[in-house]
């Protein structure tokens, strides 16, 4: 969809006062800003084990350098989510997050898993074992809709790569309204998991502590579902640390 190809010769002498010794340009697709088009060109150095991007600049139509302060502030942003929304050959594209089918009935089946072992730890006495099923049971309803806006963008961006030359500024639009909404919905599951950070602890050390029971350790109806249970308060305590700034 939206890509960076090699300069053609003219655009490239033009730019040849900017290039630095061993460096090679770049330049993106057409993208729409103020009823105006415009390409970002990307001066990159290429390293012994990686490429490096060097410097950045944008030109309109007529392959004029913008200068203009505020124009380049907001064609800095615009391009960063570009290369997010569009650039689905990109490794931090943000269509990794999508799931198939089976992947969602994976993730609900191991939480079914996790809530028999809460109950099963419910019924042995261990505190705090109802706040986390509460937990579980609101994130199935979560992923379903983060991953059902995910396809909805991805389906307008995969239209957009079959219909038009450019991504327009309406198009643009449409798609970050989507995206905020899954940022809502992300930093809400975040919110959720961490609501009951105070208990994840305590019954991961229960846990440990019921699976050293032979009679335990070799029933794999109560076994297996304490293992889920296990994964994901790990899960959960490894999303925490990545978002700990947000979170403290």
């Amino acid at each position: 969809m939206f890509k960076y190809s090699k300069v053609d010769k003219v655009l490239e002498q033009k730019l040849n006062l900017y290039i630095n010794k061993d460096e090679y340009i770049l330049v993106s697709d057409y993208i729409e800003y103020n009823e105006i088009k415009y390409k970002e060109i990307l001066f990159n150095k290429k390293n012994l084990l990686s490429e490096e991007v060097k410097g950045i600049t944008y030109i309109d139509e007529c392959n004029n350098i913008i200068r203009d302060e505020n124009i380049q502030k907001s064609l800095v942003r615009l391009f960063y989510y570009y290369e997010i929304f569009f650039c689905l050959d990109k490794k931090s594209n943000i269509f990794k997050a999508l799931r198939n089918e089976e992947d969602l009935c994976k993730e609900n089946k191991d939480i079914e898993l996790s809530m028999k072992a809460l109950e099963f730890l419910q019924k042995e006495k261990i505190q705090n074992t109802e706040k986390v099923k509460n937990i579980l049971l609101e994130l199935p309803n979560l992923r379903k809709r983060t991953n059902d806006l995910l396809k909805e963008m991805k389906s307008i961006i995969e239209n957009v790569a079959n219909e038009e030359d450019f991504i327009s500024e309406e198009i643009s639009k449409k798609v970050y309204k989507i995206y905020k909404e899954i940022l809502r919905l992300n930093f809400k599951n975040i919110k959720l998991i961490y609501s009951e950070i105070n208990y994840y602890d305590d019954i991961k050390k229960s846990i440990n502590k019921k699976r050293k029971y032979f009679s335990i350790r070799f029933n794999k109806k109560i076994s297996e579902p304490l293992f889920k249970l296990e994964y994901q308060i790990n899960y959960f305590k490894k999303l925490l640390k990545t978002y700990n700034e947000i979170l403290y």
